[in-house]
């Protein structure tokens, strides 16, 4: 393994350039995934490749399926995965055969010019996908089906995740300037699906990066801060009145956040490089605002926490990029550590 902290930097904010060919190759018929996997992605310098975790027997299965340049997020619906490669400016669509085997069905060029850098996406209730695109501050509207870009729609500076709520896009605009490498104001925009178009600006903290939704319909927002003198906090946006309602200090440098049915959240906070130091992980009551694991108390798992899902159980699974390594945690205890591949970044369980 060949990683330097400026590699996992530039795969996280994913300035890479490439620009890859569209490529299409003979679908397969689509059957269910297996219940209750967890797939992740690798970076593996660039030339990404996906693995599963069997979350019942703890089996890991590595290289499963080959991926485009730097993959950044899965998605998946109508058992298929959709996972967006920020450098190749792909979507790599995958099905499942009759032994709930990954099958390529097709890869997409989602850029339509060079340089957009794809980095997350969610899907409207009538089956749109809806794509960051972080170099050109823009959203791609795309029906997968077609597969067929329907609209580029402008929004804030350097987009990053994506929730759909209601047929609503809400976007985090990070604020992050490619010229002078700085963070500008973060906000959230706020896209009407059917019309295509910004109805609503939402004034939110410091390079707002990841978005999850509580228990009572409200969206909470990860502001990660500018890596330096401005730490993490988090925003609670009111979504019938699209403002915000509630927010504090987390500290640290949260980079994604996930709530779990008990409405607790998880937040992968990176922590250190380097393999001798531990990645962080910090918790809070989305209901309450309670920090429960904050700097002074992290949960302490393999090197680089970048991602964190949770699946129907309430259980925490972070991906650590620096440890290769996907550890699982309950309550706030790790219980488990498995090796999944190079550099794993985004994830997503099925089943969920």
């Amino acid at each position: 393994m060949r990683k330097t902290f400026l590699t996992f930097i530039f795969a996280l904010i994913m300035l890479t350039i490439t620009l890859t060919s569209c490529e299409s190759v003979s679908p397969s018929s689509p059957t269910l995934a297996p219940e209750g996997a967890l797939f992740v992605a690798n970076f593996s310098d660039h030339a990404g490749n996906l693995s599963m975790l069997n979350t019942e027997s703890g089996e890991v299965t590595v290289g499963i399926a080959g991926l485009g340049d730097t993959p950044n997020d899965i998605l998946y619906r109508n058992d298929k995965l959709y996972v967006i490669n920020s450098a190749s400016n792909s979507l790599d669509i995958l099905g499942f055969n009759e032994d709930h085997n990954l099958m390529p069905i097709e890869t997409v060029d989602i850029g339509s010019g060079p340089n957009k850098s794809p980095m997350f996406g969610d899907f409207s209730s009538d089956g749109k996908l809806i794509i960051s695109n972080f170099n050109d501050s823009t959203v791609t509207i795309l029906n997968p089906n077609t597969p067929e870009i329907q609209e580029f729609v402008k929004v804030g500076l350097s987009p990053s995740d994506i929730k759909v709520i209601d047929n609503k896009a809400y976007v985090c605009n990070s604020g992050f300037n490619l010229s002078t490498f700085g963070y500008e104001s973060g906000t959230i925009s706020v896209i009407d699906i059917e019309t295509k178009t910004v109805v609503d600006l939402i004034d939110v903290g410091i390079n707002p990066q990841y978005l999850d939704v509580d228990s009572q319909g409200r969206l909470h927002v990860v502001c990660t801060g500018n890596y330096s003198d401005v730490m993490g906090e988090i925003n609670i946006i009111d979504i019938n009145s699209n403002s915000v309602v509630e927010s504090f200090g987390i500290g640290g440098k949260p980079v994604q956040l996930a709530i779990n049915h008990d409405d607790v959240a998880y937040l992968a906070a990176f922590g250190e490089w380097g393999g001798e130091y531990p990645g962080l992980v910090f918790r809070y009551n989305a209901i309450s605002g309670a920090v429960l694991n904050g700097p002074e108390n992290p949960i302490l798992v393999g090197n680089g926490a970048s991602r964190v899902v949770v699946d129907q159980d309430g259980y925490a699974y972070v991906a650590c990029f620096g440890g290769d390594s996907i550890d699982k945690i309950v309550g706030d205890e790790v219980v488990a550590s498995y090796l999944v591949g190079d550099g794993p970044t985004p994830m997503m369980v099925t089943g969920n």
